[in-house]
């Protein structure tokens, strides 16, 4: 073999070997970076784009992202019951909106940092945490505030209906389709009422019935909340009772 030839196979089979090479690690993602879902989002309902994130019946539109889930999967996976699975959804968007708070607004979570959340929340839930807390009273005055919110004509008479004679008969309970639990929370206190005040809020809202079956609207049965024994009683501005508050209650219009 001559000269020549040498060479050339000589720079072939260099060729070769650089090709068939390992490529640098630096070039490859960190194994840490690989993302493999455990299965969680399948519970996951997708996000709401922002015009759809409204309660039709308090005719408002939501600031807040609320994280539904699919009550149906989450029942066959995990046989929790409506109450239970409304505690989930509450924990888990009042956990969700804690976190994203303290990031900066360009960050979001990513989905394993979610799929934690989902599976801290579920083993909570199973041991028997619960988020809201129903008050032990005969009578419970459940007392619907979405309207008070950006009209002072009922604001008003919201604040009048709190120190009246009626709310001294039992405990209030604020319903609000529309804020979420940090954003009732700091409407009560704004408005100088007791902070002992219990609060159902957008969270517990769901687009499923209490047998789970996939409605078209959101609402939530306040009944799984609250004993048998317990009378509810619901105020309300308004002459129609709001389509997205289910259970056996009083209407009381303020």
């Amino acid at each position: 073999m001559t000269y020549m030839k040498m060479t050339f196979f000589a720079l072939m089979l260099l060729n070769l070997v650089a090709c068939s090479s390992p490529q640098k690690s630096d070039s490859r993602k960190d194994i840490n970076e690989v993302y493999i879902p455990s299965g969680a989002e399948q519970y996951f309902l997708p996000n709401l784009p922002r015009w759809a994130n409204v309660s039709t019946a308090a005719d408002c539109r939501r600031d807040q992202t609320i994280r539904f889930f699919d009550l149906a999967k989450l029942n066959q996976s995990y046989r929790l019951t409506y109450e239970q699975l409304m505690q989930f959804q509450l924990m888990f968007n009042h956990q969700l909106i804690s976190q994203l708070k303290s990031l900066p607004p360009s960050v979001e979570l990513r989905p394993r940092d979610e799929e934690v959340l989902f599976f801290n929340t579920l083993e909570k839930i199973q041991g028997g945490d619960k988020l809201f807390l129903a008050p032990d009273f005969k009578e419970i005055n459940l007392i619907w505030v979405d309207d008070a919110v950006n009209d002072k004509g009922v604001l008003a008479k919201l604040k009048k209906l709190m120190s009246s004679e009626a709310m001294d008969q039992g405990f209030p309970v604020f319903i609000s389709s529309c804020l979420s639990l940090m954003e009732l929370e700091k409407f009560v206190l704004e408005l100088g009422f007791p902070e002992t005040s219990k609060m159902i809020t957008a969270e517990v809202f769901t687009p499923f019935t209490t047998e789970f079956f996939l409605s078209t609207r959101t609402s939530v049965d306040v009944d799984r909340f609250f004993k048998d024994t317990q009378r509810l009683n619901l105020f309300t501005n308004r002459e129609v009772i709001p389509k997205e508050i289910k259970g056996h209650f009083r209407y009381k219009k303020f």
